[in-house]
């Protein structure tokens, strides 16, 4: 399986989804963190079926930002959920480029929050509050937190995605640095891990200033969760490094 180019499209794609099995309603918890703003976001979510919000969420300031958010949770039998989403958050009142959109996979153990996404001074956490659980589930073994960081002269800004094998996953970020604006994309496909833990991960990395492109590379290298960086990819004044780690 090959990584899609340009498979996060400005309307952002339907989940996948499988009948459900059952009524079972959750709730997925939303949180994004800017410097000092928390947009926080609840939504109601039948396990095997797909919930949407477009709309505006407000942080505790009053100030307002435009919101997609599709979740798609089933069970995992372990006890543990998969949640599917896609995300994007407008400008500050409604106005600008979307600032952030991720769509990723990951499996998250019930009534826990994970950190999924980080850039810059944005942060993006899940979390299911699940009715009915019987036990307390650890996080899959097999979802790595990945970290890409295109390093360059007065630049070093990782972006960090929790990915599970198997699934596309992609983060767009615009991100402020001493006044300047940089355009981040970031695609992703994690192969199976072996025996060792260790897999393959597909990426295409793009990094532009609104005048420019810094960064564009793209390939596959072989990451062991716990490592430390690696070096992807090189090019005139910048290097691309990767890790992965548990979630």
């Amino acid at each position: 399986m090959k990584i899609k180019h340009n498979f996060l499209l400005a309307g952002l794609l339907a989940l996948s989804c499988t009948p459900a099995n059952g009524t079972d309603t959750h709730t997925v918890d939303l949180t994004v963190i800017y410097k000092g703003e928390t947009y926080s976001f609840a939504q109601a979510a039948e396990e095997g079926r797909q919930s949407t919000f477009s709309g505006q969420v407000q942080n505790a300031g009053g100030t307002g930002r435009s919101m997609i958010f599709n979740s798609l949770i089933t069970g995992e039998g372990s006890g543990n959920f998969r949640l599917q989403y896609q995300l994007e958050l407008g400008g500050q009142g409604g106005s600008g480029k979307p600032p952030v959109q991720l769509q990723a996979d990951l499996v998250l153990p019930p009534n826990r929050s994970v950190l999924a996404a980080e850039g810059g001074d944005w942060k993006v956490y899940l979390k299911i509050k699940a009715r009915a659980v019987k036990n307390v589930n650890t996080p899959s073994a097999k979802d790595s937190r990945i970290t890409a960081n295109a390093v360059l002269t007065g630049l070093d800004i990782p972006l960090k995605l929790v990915v599970s094998p198997g699934t596309q996953s992609s983060y767009v970020a615009s991100i402020e640095k001493n006044g300047k604006l940089y355009s981040y994309v970031l695609n992703l496909l994690a192969g199976q891990p072996d025996k060792t833990g260790e897999f393959t991960l597909q990426y295409q990395f793009n990094l532009r200033t609104p005048a420019s492109e810094l960064v564009k590379s793209s390939g596959e290298i072989r990451l062991k969760p716990g490592a430390r960086l690696k070096t992807a990819a090189k090019g005139e004044g910048w290097h691309l490094e990767v890790r992965a780690a548990k979630p």
